[in-house]
């Protein structure tokens, strides 16, 4: 219901509800005896003309709400209130994606930085190994050498660490 027509129905009931206040006030008086002589006080009829402005009240109050919750509603992207109520009434969902998506960098950057350690670990232990006393220790670092890194950037170095690991090999060879 637009905003015109509930504002339509509540000055109807505001009426309605007058009208019969007024007939409640004005309404023919029964035959039986005890009504016939019965006259309202003064105070009754102060009391009724406060229920009745306490009534035009509430209806003001309950027009003003409902203009206001319309006004909230407007979810038109073009005004500047559409903006702002779409941003308050889904800021919870907004603030949950965001995080979220925070969550999820910030755990693939913690996991790059794991593999870049391990690989770093594992290259650390085969150059180790190189240099080993043993020979099978030696030949097995030699053959894992290739296989230690194999990001592009350092494919390059790599034959040349190859080539000092089989220089050094050939040397502990004809060292035994």
């Amino acid at each position: 219901m637009t905003l015109l027509t509930r504002v339509t129905l509540l000055v109807a009931i505001i009426t309605l509800i007058l009208a019969s206040s007024k007939n409640t006030l004005a309404s023919p008086k029964k035959t039986e005896p005890e009504h016939l002589f019965s006259k309202t006080s003064p105070t009754q009829t102060i009391y009724n003309e406060e229920i009745i402005k306490l009534e035009k009240n509430k209806l003001e109050l309950e027009v003003e709400k409902l203009r206001l919750e319309n006004l909230n509603r407007n979810r038109n992207l073009l005004s500047v209130v559409g903006w702002i109520n779409l941003l308050f009434g889904s800021g919870s969902v907004i603030i949950a994606i965001v995080l979220g998506f925070g969550g999820l960098y910030r755990y693939l950057e913690e996991r790059r930085e794991e593999l870049k350690n391990r690989e770093d670990e594992r290259f650390e232990a085969i150059v180790k190994s190189l240099g080993g006393e043993h020979e099978k220790e030696r030949v097995n670092a030699a053959v894992l050498l290739p296989t230690a890194w194999t990001k592009p950037e350092l494919q390059k170095k790599m034959a040349l660490i190859i080539q000092v690991g089989k220089t050094y090999y050939k040397k502990g060879k004809s060292g035994d």
